[in-house]
């Protein structure tokens, strides 16, 4: 748990962790169909993308969506060598091909069967070891996108996706006037939540921290006419 406890913080904190011993940590992989799932995520990541479930242990509550990962079979004779493959996580690890590994307190992945297929020479093993390095996000189409859920005159749920640069939000503040930002919670996964405020009727400008403490204000991300939906942005993090 030390190790564990260490490499998080890394990831919290460095822009892009390198291929080191220190740096990476040992899970274990299976294979697995994996999408939007318990990060909330709806039409995407673009089919392009490849995906994986991270287990509860590292997974933390939803607060690793949206992290990119190289994945890198090792120390087994279905590895295919020298292979790596870059993958973002969008939901919680789900034991598929018969094995157990995503139970809870396992460090654990499974691995959309695109990714799995680059690194792992057969289907037929139920698991194999695997090294993960933190790294940048592909550049992302677009900006931010923004998804109401749920609102009212007390409560708003937005579901917030397509985030660029290393992925991963820590922290978001909305604001009806620019100027006094309220914190928004992790409801779950990449859904944040607020209560007691009032943005209805109101253009809403979200303020977006991410792993590496850099903010993104994005003015009006809702107009003044917004409802529940979808709401795409012109702003994003760049790699």
């Amino acid at each position: 748990m030390a190790r564990l406890a260490f490499f998080l913080a890394l990831v919290m904190t460095s822009a892009i962790i390198l291929f080191s011993p220190v740096s990476s940590l040992q899970l274990v992989a299976t294979i697995g169909q994996v999408a939007g799932g318990s990060c909330g995520y709806t039409n995407f990541p673009p089919p392009l993308y490849m995906v994986t479930g991270f287990s509860e242990v590292i997974y933390r509550g939803g607060a690793m969506c949206g992290s990119c990962f190289r994945v890198q079979c090792f120390n087994d004779r279905n590895c295919i060598r020298g292979r790596a493959v870059n993958v973002m996580v969008t939901s919680i690890c789900q034991s598929t091909n018969g094995t157990d590994v995503c139970n809870t307190g396992n460090m654990a992945l499974n691995l959309d069967p695109r990714a799995w297929d680059l690194i792992v020479s057969t289907r037929a093993v139920g698991s194999v070891p695997v090294a993960i390095y933190a790294v940048s996000c592909p550049q992302m189409v677009g900006g931010v996108q923004f998804n109401v859920s749920v609102a009212s005159v007390a409560y708003m749920q937005v579901l917030i996706q397509n985030v660029g640069g290393m992925g991963r939000l820590t922290q978001v503040f909305a604001s009806a006037d620019g100027v006094k930002f309220f914190p928004m919670y992790r409801n779950y996964g990449s859904v944040w939540a607020i209560n007691n405020v009032n943005f209805l009727k109101r253009a809403v400008t979200f303020k977006l921290v991410d792993m590496n403490q850099r903010a993104l204000t994005i003015p009006a991300a809702l107009p003044a006419n917004w409802g529940l939906g979808g709401y795409i942005t012109r702003q994003n993090w760049r790699v």
